[in-house]
């Protein structure tokens, strides 16, 4: 990627604390570094492109691919949406736990009569992970 893009990317993790929780680190399964780099590139009026024509081989070790690891991948991919929209600073409101849960409720119900009980669980991760992380509420940027 371009110099520039690496050099706001830094700005902002640097400005914006919780971009650290972003990405990889031991057993969490946080992600969104990557989508954090595009959006900096977005900011300096640059581009990025989706080409479906443009193949990619990523071997995965098996156990990878099971139910748990899924589910795992899936919760932290939610977590990882709220926390890249509040570095972006944008508003992810906090949801009561009554409202939560109920939401919940509903998802889960939703997605395992879509997507069949094993996928529609494994989906739901995410949005579980989703509003576990909107209930901490917003975090100042200036703190950790």
């Amino acid at each position: 990627f371009r110099r520039e893009v690496g050099e706001e990317f830094v700005r902002l993790v640097e400005k914006q604390h919780r971009a650290h929780r972003l990405g990889r680190r031991g057993k969490a399964l946080m992600s969104g570094e990557d989508s954090l780099l595009a959006r900096c590139a977005y900011r300096l009026g640059l581009h990025c492109a989706y080409h479906p024509e443009l193949d990619l081989w990523h071997y995965m070790k098996p156990h990878r691919l099971g139910f748990r690891h899924v589910a795992r991948t899936m919760y932290g991919h939610g977590r990882s949406h709220v926390v890249l929209e509040r570095v972006l600073d944008r508003d992810i409101p906090r949801p009561s736990l009554y409202a939560a849960s109920r939401e919940l409720l509903d998802r889960l119900r939703f997605r395992t009569r879509r997507d069949g009980v094993v996928a529609g669980v494994a989906h739901w991760c995410w949005d579980v992970g989703y509003f576990q992380e909107a209930r901490q509420g917003w975090v100042p940027a200036d703190r950790p």
